[in-house]
């Protein structure tokens, strides 16, 4: 009986880290607000950086390195650009 508990415990630890390297997930936050001064609406929106990289390397073939001092100088236009297309 005992055996059986210790696995049973062992894996009501484990399946958490198992679910979570079979399912990962990404987080984003994006918040949106109005500014009456200049009655425009503000975004702001922060990325996981390795979710952006993946996407923009997959899309343009090039190893960004982004937020490392040797990023690509077209690293910032190319977020930029990917953005403006998916909040149009």
């Amino acid at each position: 009986m005992f055996k059986s508990l210790t696995y049973l415990w062992l894996a009501c630890l484990c399946l958490p880290w198992l679910m979570g390297a079979a399912h990962p997930f990404f987080l984003s936050i994006t918040k949106i607000a109005h500014n009456p001064k200049t009655a425009a609406l503000e975004v702001w929106i922060k990325l996981d950086t390795e979710n952006i990289e993946q996407v923009l390397e997959e899309q343009s073939g090039l190893k960004l390195l982004i937020g490392e001092s040797n990023e690509l100088a077209i690293a910032d236009s190319l977020v930029e650009n990917y953005l403006r297309n998916v909040f149009q």
